[in-house]
């Protein structure tokens, strides 16, 4: 295939989508700071559980990009960008140097750093993707895990954040497509805000609870706190324009009600909390949670929060972001995690 793909921070979601690229039989490279993780690629291949085999990739230390001298980029080629929210700068900083004009960079990551990107590659060259439901972990070196089916439903989004390249984002989507069900949308910036709420519902407390996902969408209590969570989150994306919000399915105003405690309105989100844990396996741990037992820093400030920031400047209040920004923080590296109904009783405390 004449497409060659760059992936800058080749972890969970990375490696996934470069595995089944390979697997497609594209030619990929996967650019990670994680050297275990490369020298294991590189010695053994790449194995994706639900591909069945190893995949011969090209894997190399990210600082490498930058010394890639006599690499010459073609005008069908495309940068991935799945680093760490935390790593995009050292990301940039990696690429620039052997990047020109007119390649386009995809940032297929859970926050907002679309601008980041843009003052550093042009707003032309920055193309916007989704990924939704892969729920996808590195398990050691080398393998990556999928901790859902491979859906009937679009698992890739992806949009310009400036119009008039439809060809591009099309082609995108044919690529992605390979890995999994893909379309191209026309309202990317809102939709990027939906998967940034989406995250925030529930990546905070399956850290500061080590509980796994499919528990945390079980559980009674953190149905409780999530309910403020999300329509704290659709209020704020509203309130800067992201248009009428709906999570998990279910309208802003629902969201608005449950938090009001409106019986109807809370047992229909609980209702989509419970399908939403069918969707995933129990052993599913979220990446969020694996930084926090490894040690790592998190990408709460890029959750919980942003939204948390925006609301502030936008002069409105998200104490549930809030408290979960600042105990992740306090809570780093500690080996006691928080009970989750320590935390529903610290929530209801945030609402006064």
């Amino acid at each position: 295939m004449p497409h060659r793909i760059c992936i800058v921070g080749a972890g969970a979601v990375g490696s996934y989508i470069g595995g089944w690229l390979r697997h497609a039989g594209m030619e990929v490279f996967l650019f990670d700071d994680w050297r275990d993780h490369v020298d294991a690629v590189r010695s053994e291949g790449l194995a994706i559980e639900d591909i069945g085999h190893h995949l011969d990739v090209r894997a190399l230390p990210v600082f490498t990009f930058q010394q890639l001298s006599n690499w010459e980029f073609k005008p069908d080629d495309y940068i991935f960008i799945c680093a760490k929210l935390y790593q995009t700068a050292a990301a940039v900083a990696a690429i620039k140097p052997n990047w020109h004009d007119g390649i386009p960079v995809v940032t297929i990551q859970n926050g907002l750093v679309e601008n980041e990107l843009a003052d550093a590659f042009g707003p032309s060259n920055i193309i916007g993707g989704i990924a939704t439901g892969l729920n996808v972990e590195l398990v050691r070196p080398g393998m990556v895990r999928r901790g859902s089916r491979r859906r009937a439903q679009t698992v890739f989004q992806v949009g310009e954040f400036e119009s008039g390249r439809v060809e591009r984002i099309t082609e995108l989507a044919r690529i992605l497509s390979l890995v999994d069900n893909a379309e191209v949308v026309h309202d990317l910036r809102d939709r990027r805000w939906r998967k940034l709420s989406y995250n925030a519902l529930t990546s905070g407390l399956t850290a500061l609870t080590r509980s796994s996902l499919h528990h945390v969408y079980n559980d009674p209590r953190a149905h409780e706190i999530m309910i403020h969570l999300g329509h704290e989150a659709l209020l704020v994306g509203e309130a800067q324009g992201n248009g009428a919000g709906s999570l998990l399915g279910v309208a802003s105003s629902g969201w608005l009600a449950a938090a009001r405690a409106d019986r109807p309105a809370k047992d229909l989100l609980l209702s989509a909390f419970l399908d939403e844990a069918k969707k995933i396996s129990q052993h599913y741990t979220p990446g969020m949670l694996l930084d926090t037992l490894r040690g790592r820093p998190t990408e709460v400030d890029y959750f919980n929060g942003f939204i948390a920031r925006t609301a502030t400047r936008l002069g409105m209040a998200a104490p549930h972001h809030c408290l979960l920004a600042r105990l992740i923080p306090d809570n780093f590296g500690s080996t006691k995690p928080y009970d989750m109904a320590e935390l529903h009783r610290m929530c209801l405390l945030a609402q006064r």
